[in-house]
């Protein structure tokens, strides 16, 4: 199994621990899923196909960090974070934007291609109350497009 640049060691131990249940559903999407679960991502799947079946081997990738150890505060204020925890402003370390592409090839079935991955960085539905700012658009944290 590949060791991935800035990997915590508790991740690759739970990788470790789970190979062979990983191994055996590779290529399919639950095994894709709980190899992004292991790795400290949660992560919603969207296969094309179920939008327009010309584009039957694609699909997208929304993840959310466990561990937001990968993102940096753009605004260098020493806080970074709004009361809940979510990220304000941030950028994406390179470490990430090499790191998700490769988790991704090493596990999704060969026949596919990944269209669009997308980093939400932050907990999961913080801000899902349907709001948005005076300009229309959405509050933050806003996701970043890796893919």
């Amino acid at each position: 199994m590949p060791i991935w640049p800035g990997e915590y060691e508790n991740a690759l131990r739970q990788r470790l621990r789970l190979a062979y249940e990983f191994w055996r559903t590779a290529g399919t999407l639950p095994g894709v899923l709980m190899w992004l679960r292991t790795a400290g991502y949660q992560a919603t799947i969207r296969e094309h196909y179920l939008d327009d079946p010309a584009i039957w081997a694609e699909f997208a990738v929304y993840l959310w960090p466990e561990v937001a150890a990968y993102v940096t505060d753009r605004w260098n204020d020493g806080v970074g974070a709004w009361d809940d925890g979510t990220p304000w402003d941030y950028q994406l370390a390179a470490t990430e934007l090499n790191r998700i592409p490769a988790l991704l090839r090493e596990v999704k079935p060969a026949h596919t291609r990944v269209r669009r991955v997308w980093y939400i960085p932050g907990p999961r539905d913080a801000w899902d109350d349907g709001g948005a700012w005076n300009d229309g658009g959405t509050w933050n944290p806003e996701p970043i497009q890796i893919l």
